[in-house]
């Protein structure tokens, strides 16, 4: 009997503590990430713990429905603004008291130059860390006041801190400035009751190019009125596929079928583009808008003019015409088949060149933004330059590691990389020559070269984006995402670097590492720059709302000094929030 009591006793607490064990591996993200903001606290390193309380609260899919993390948000923030007011004040006394050390040598006459000199030095040092403190005081107080909606408030607050700190800015103002900017000035551009799975800006920026998740396309065309609503054109269900001609006036549009469509701006049909015996596959424009070419399962290619009519038939290859692209000056055409191989034409439908490797299966080509280069990867992973027009350069010697991508040139240099292998990014010259190899501890996900060849951002799976210059050098890291990171650009400027992650969020960093602003975006298409107004696209609400945001630092350059300092929600919130060292606003 006392054996089975034993048992059944053994039976009940083993379950308790495998039900314990479930509870906390259900919630180790949430527990992990609490318990190290915690200890950070503790240590007053009230920034980092801030991030960790904002992570599991934003990052963490399973955490308890009673949690405490927005307490604990607070509460760090609140610490930290005591122990910056404690600071303040000890500088103030330390102000004081060097003032009152000078005033006594000048009235006893001392003679030294040197304790006259200590004693003006330690003022102007006192008074220094008791500016910078409050102005960073001001930052921490406007990011708590931002959080409980005053928005405007806010964006006066860190304007002061700003104004206060003057060039010597730390992240911690910046961030707050760009969050209250975040949440007082990002517009609404469109919703939708649907995710945006593909976003592509058109025409400088001015025109957008939306397809939601299991819904149609839209063409939305921005505008310049203050107040004003984008135009927004829903085209009819059944296109999987949309391309847009380069000044957004023209889109050509095809579904399963063999047939596609022309259509305007506004929506309206121009031409059906017939001829195709089998489903289309692809379709771009000329760089002028002038010429449509089409690539279909029919193993042709068509050139077509704006209006619909056929103007050429390219029907050399023996497999799908997988890709078209017209070459820069639009005089050639250059079509990708899955019978493994790259063929040029001119416009009247004269085939050129042909870039094909004897035994080899061509995956994928890439045509350099000046129309001189061609790069082609094959199925064994070698590469191979070319000539555009079809005389073949060398082939690509890159050591052990296989080609596994196609080539992203400079647009405005004669260099282009690709990633090499798992882990390496290569950096070629316009010749076919390996110039650098850019080492990463994890695979990497995805690269982007500068304009002018001189950065190049990479991003793995250990979650960080790197930016690397054209030698190879590391420059910066760019860590802070809690999961992979989908998609990294650098501004055209070359100043601000934006990441896209699957943890839902986007971040604006300057070129320091430094976030200026987040977004939790869910799910939905990666963020952008956009090409207009300075800002950042991107897609909010789970993907569902599609929203501009400026950027912090035109819209602080933009703020009239003189009234942000006379104004009355200044003098308000000066007194409101008791701030120290206001002469130094003057």
């Amino acid at each position: 009997m006392k054996q089975l009591k034993r048992l059944i006793l053994t039976v009940i607490i083993g379950a308790y503590c495998c039900a314990l064990y479930c509870q906390d591996n259900k919630y180790g993200c949430y527990h992990d990430l609490r318990a190290e903001g915690v200890r950070l606290m503790q240590q007053k390193n009230y920034g980092e713990a801030s991030n960790r309380f904002w992570a599991a609260l934003i990052t963490c899919a399973e955490k308890p429905a009673n949690n405490d993390l927005s307490d604990l948000i607070q509460q760090c923030q609140a610490s930290w603004v005591r122990d910056l007011e404690k600071s303040v004040q000890q500088q103030k006394e330390a102000y004081q008291t060097a003032l009152a050390a000078q005033r006594e040598a000048e009235a006893a006459k001392v003679s030294e130059e040197k304790a006259r000199k200590e004693a003006e030095a330690n003022a102007t040092l006192a008074r220094e860390r008791g500016i910078k403190a409050e102005s960073l005081r001001l930052a921490l107080l406007s990011d708590m006041i931002r959080q409980k909606g005053r928005t405007s408030d806010a964006l006066v607050l860190a304007y002061l801190a700003l104004q206060m700190a003057g060039p010597d800015t730390s992240g911690v103002m910046m961030r707050a400035f760009g969050e209250a900017v975040r949440d007082s000035m990002t517009n609404t551009l469109f919703s939708s009751p649907n995710a945006a799975e593909y976003l592509q800006q058109v025409a400088g920026g001015q025109i957008l190019l939306l397809k939601t998740a299991g819904g149609p396309f839209y063409i939305i065309k921005k505008t310049n009125t203050p107040g004003a609503t984008a135009r927004v054109v829903q085209l009819e269900a059944g296109f999987t596929h949309v391309v847009a001609a380069p000044a957004g006036d023209l889109f050509v549009a095809w579904g399963s079928g063999n047939t596609a469509r022309l259509i305007d701006a506004g929506g309206a049909l121009v031409a059906t583009l017939n001829g195709h015996t089998e489903a289309i596959r692809c379709a771009a424009f000329s760089p002028d808008g002038k010429q449509i070419a089409t690539g279909s399962r029919d193993n042709s290619a068509r050139i077509w003019d704006r209006g619909g009519k056929l103007l050429a038939m390219l029907g050399a290859h023996q497999g799908n015409v997988l890709e078209v692209v017209f070459s820069p000056d639009g005089a050639a055409l250059f079509t990708r088949s899955a019978d493994g191989s790259v063929s040029a034409w001119d416009i009247q439908g004269t085939p050129t060149a042909g870039f094909n490797a004897e035994n080899k299966l061509l995956r994928r080509a890439t045509l350099s933004p000046d129309g001189k280069w061609l790069a082609s990867v094959f199925s064994d992973g070698s590469a191979t330059f070319w000539h555009a027009g079809g005389a073949k350069l060398r082939d690509l010697d890159n050591g052990h590691d296989k080609i596994q991508g196609a080539f992203q040139f400079a647009q405005n240099a004669p260099l282009a990389a690709v990633r090499q292998g798992n882990q390496d990014v290569g950096i070629w010259s316009a010749e076919g020559n390996l110039l650098q190899t850019l080492r990463h501890p994890a695979p990497v996900n995805g690269f982007r070269i500068g304009s002018d060849g001189a950065r190049l951002l990479t991003w793995a799976k250990d979650r960080v984006a790197r930016l690397w210059d054209a030698g190879g050098t590391l420059l910066r890291e760019f860590r802070g995402h809690q999961q992979e990171i989908i998609s990294a650009e650098m501004s055209a400027d070359n100043k601000f670097i934006l990441t896209s992650s699957k943890d839902g969020t986007a971040k604006l960093w300057d070129i320091n590492g430094s976030i200026l602003s987040e977004w939790i975006t869910g799910a939905g298409a990666p963020a952008q720059f956009n090409a207009g107004d300075p800002g950042v696209l991107l897609t909010l609400n789970d993907g569902r709302t599609l929203a501009f945001s400026p950027f912090p630092g035109d819209i602080y350059h933009q703020m009239d000094r003189g009234e942000m300092l006379s104004g009355r929600n200044t003098a308000r919130l000066l007194q409101e929030f008791n701030v120290q060292f206001s002469d130094a606003l003057q």
